[in-house]
């Protein structure tokens, strides 16, 4: 028998813009937790385009989340696209480009002619945005907008 060997993927490097990123955003965007505070001392950043078309998407600005490792494994993986542009549009508004996005994601919908700009609507992120204030507003710890127990 032959025995597999196993070809592990060339180490990535990191590209200006997910420096700079990385530089500006120095807070998780949910829980408020400064890199600092963390151990390893380090913030992640959250691609919110998946899958196939994550590659292409990786240094786009309108589609990254800034978030601790806690946040990023127990929140982010299972966070809907809309609740993940809110915390887009609040957090980094200059980059925030819901179209964009949806764009980016488009696939195979976008080949077979279909309209993929609405796929997820500027009403759905306003929804979650909505969501994010009221939660933010009843948190009895000013410094974790976002706070574990509420999610």
């Amino acid at each position: 028998m032959r025995k597999e060997v196993k070809r592990s993927e060339p180490p990535r490097v990191e590209s200006k813009v997910l420096s700079e990123f990385a530089d500006a955003q120095t807070r998780c965007w949910l829980c408020g937790t400064m890199a600092i505070h963390t151990w390893p001392p380090r913030l992640e950043i959250h691609h919110a385009v998946r899958g196939a078309d994550r590659e292409k998407a990786r240094e786009e600005v309108c589609c990254i989340v800034r978030t601790c490792q806690r946040c990023h494994t127990e929140r982010l993986d299972s966070m809907p696209l809309a609740r993940q542009l809110a915390l887009i549009k609040k957090n980094n508004p200059d980059a925030y480009d819901r179209v964009k996005v949806n764009r980016l994601r488009g696939g195979p919908q976008m080949l077979m002619g279909r309209n993929i700009d609405n796929a997820v609507t500027e009403c759905d992120v306003l929804e979650e945005v909505a969501i994010l204030e009221e939660m933010a507003k009843n948190n009895p710890y000013p410094n974790y907008p976002y706070p574990l127990w509420k999610w």
